[in-house]
């Protein structure tokens, strides 16, 4: 990969290292040691740093407090807390804020830390949340029947992936940085509360989707965090990978389904590169404490298949690192649109990622170090959330457009619109929208036989589609679903029952075979916010769906049941 022109590079032994030129065999690749199939390698120094005793970490240290900025705008509510020593904050910023003055034209009001019950263990901390009442209610929605065939524009906030990889490149850049048309709900704000928490400044205009951050140039300003990462999954992975380039102790831990979901290949990484890394609960699962003196640099391979965002974050964190690092997958890679996402936003950001593909096995390397540059950074719409909207052409008939992105998207689901091409749509692709044509709703759509591993988040909205189809439809090798929100496998085809439908479950997939008739339900969600959009579709086809805990979608698109009635308000 290319890198765009900028300055020269030292490759930490005094050397300029250009812009393209290209990565020296043997730079910063100490001697391997395999330590398990899948485990990745251990290199130099990391192994004395390496701890994996369970112990209770200690609670947050006397003498510090914090403060909990509340800025309501438009019925969201952003969560902005700051660790203070006992005098308070002393910086001209810290004056302003504690005096109640205005943060970006919009009125700030402090509150008084609350104790807030931390999954089991002693730790006080604050959630953040996006949505009204706090998201502290569960609702039903019942969802909109679409009479006739529908006829809409649509536009659909930021996309949270770029939103969170932006705000990580950002945060490791030197001065401030400005992201657009970023997305404002819960995992994002995870993300944003977790970096304040490691010591980053960040301020907001929810209004104007404008987020600015200032960096230090691969620096962790914090010496200690305690970040609470609620059900983000991107917050504590790319947050961990950060926090090995710092010099002192942060502990990441999030919500009970949190601590089911795996980190260990991450943290066995980031051993290998030389933090320490300490389990206070299940081992491979947070919450996780990790000690660092700074990323040494090395190689770490992985044997088995392997998530995007393990990889992801690796590849944010390297170009900080004292030495280049080589990552080598000799496995599938899953969801590997994502990692291309991350590299092209790093390239955005000015550092250079060497990928290589062959025969199924992956290598990246990052020359290090390199220094993110601080930039304007404009976030692409959504395109996962975009496509429930262009499903519902697809489900109801009719027509439907979203704008402000193409088929050129840096996000890999946007291959979507492929899908809805083979099961019976027309698809026109423009500069700055696409537009999906359904079928009449009297003729069904084309069952499938699909491998969705590229675009997993595509899964539950695909196997709601196919109670329409004309036949089943199966996905497969999508195993990884298991271990999201929720297992995902299971939910959607305990949900599709309800509908009617006769579902087959696999430990990678499943088989949807269409009823002749929908059977009103009341569908649950599990807390998993692509439960409650993917079925609103079912809701445009037959007459009283509802939907137990609506307000799940706050994780990433708040006020998508507002944009979903107006679509089909919109109908002809």
């Amino acid at each position: 990969m290319e890198r765009p022109d900028g300055d020269d590079a030292e490759d930490g032994r005094g050397h300029a290292r250009g812009p393209h030129q290209p990565f020296r065999s043997g730079d910063g690749v100490k001697g391997n040691r395999q330590i398990g199939i899948d485990r990745p390698a251990i290199i130099g120094p990391a192994e004395r740093f390496q701890n994996h005793r369970k112990r209770h970490t200690p609670a947050v240290a006397a003498g510090f407090q914090e403060r909990i900025a509340v800025v309501a705008v438009a019925g969201l509510v952003v969560v902005d807390a700051r660790r203070h020593g006992v005098e308070g904050d002393q910086t001209e910023r810290g004056r302003r804020q504690q005096n109640g003055n205005e943060r970006d034209g919009v009125a700030v009001r402090f509150h008084r830390r609350v104790k807030v019950p931390l999954w089991g263990t002693r730790h006080q901390r604050c959630q953040p949340c996006f949505g009204p009442d706090n998201l502290t209610t569960v609702k039903q929605r019942k969802l909109p029947y679409a009479a006739g065939p529908l006829s809409a524009v649509v536009r659909v906030p930021g996309s949270k992936s770029l939103t969170n990889r932006a705000l990580v490149a950002a945060a490791l850049a030197r001065g401030t940085s400005v992201l657009s048309n970023a997305l404002f709900a819960d995992d994002t704000g995870c993300m944003m509360e977790a970096l304040r928490q490691m010591g980053f400044s960040i301020a907001t205009d929810v209004r104007g989707g404008r987020i600015e951050i200032t960096g230090f140039g691969g620096q962790i300003p914090a010496i200690d965090a305690d970040c609470h990462c609620g059900n983000s999954g991107t917050t504590i992975r790319f947050c961990a990978a950060l926090a090995a380039l710092g010099r002192g102790e942060y502990t990441f831990d999030g919500v009970a389904r949190m601590r089911e979901r795996p980190i260990g290949p991450l943290c066995d990484a980031l051993a290998a590169l030389g933090a320490g890394i300490e389990y206070t609960g299940v081992d491979g699962c947070p919450p996780v404490t990790i000690r660092s003196r700074g990323l040494t640099g090395g190689t770490v391979q992985f044997n088995r298949p392997v998530s995007s965002q393990f990889i992801s974050a690796l590849l944010l964190a390297a170009p900080a690192a004292q030495d280049d690092v080589l990552i080598e997958i000799n496995g599938p890679l899953v969801s590997r649109p994502y990692v291309a996402m991350t590299t092209a936003v790093m390239d955005a950001f000015n550092v250079a990622v060497i990928a290589d593909e062959r025969g199924g096995a992956y290598r990246f390397i990052v020359p290090a170090p390199q220094h993110y540059a601080a930039r304007h950074y404009a976030i692409e719409p959504d395109a996962s959330n975009a496509s429930y909207f262009l499903a519902a052409a697809a489900m109801a008939g009719g027509s439907v457009t979203v704008e402000g992105f193409n088929a050129n998207s840096l996000q890999g689901d946007v291959g979507f619109v492929h899908v809805l091409e083979r099961m019976g749509c027309r698809v026109s692709r423009h500069d700055d929208r696409i537009t999906v044509q359904g079928p009449p709703r009297d003729m069904p759509l084309k069952a499938l036989e699909i491998d969705l591993n590229d675009m997993p988040d595509m899964v539950q909205t695909v196997a709601v589609l196919a109670l329409r189809a004309d036949g089943p439809t199966t996905i497969e090798n999508v195993a990884n679903l298991r271990i999201k929100e929720t297992d995902r496998i299971e939910g959607v085809a305990t949900e599709l029952r309800k509908l009617g439908a006769q579902v087959e479950e696999a430990i990678d997939g499943l088989t949807i075979h269409p009823p002749e008739r929908l059977t009103p339900c009341l569908i649950d969600t599990y807390g998993d916010h692509r439960m409650a959009m993917c079925f609103a579709l079912a809701g445009l086809v037959c007459h009283g769906v509802t939907i137990n805990g609506a307000d799940c979608v706050s994780k990433t698109f708040p006020d998508f049941f507002e944009h979903w009635e107006a679509m089909v308000g919109g109908l002809r």
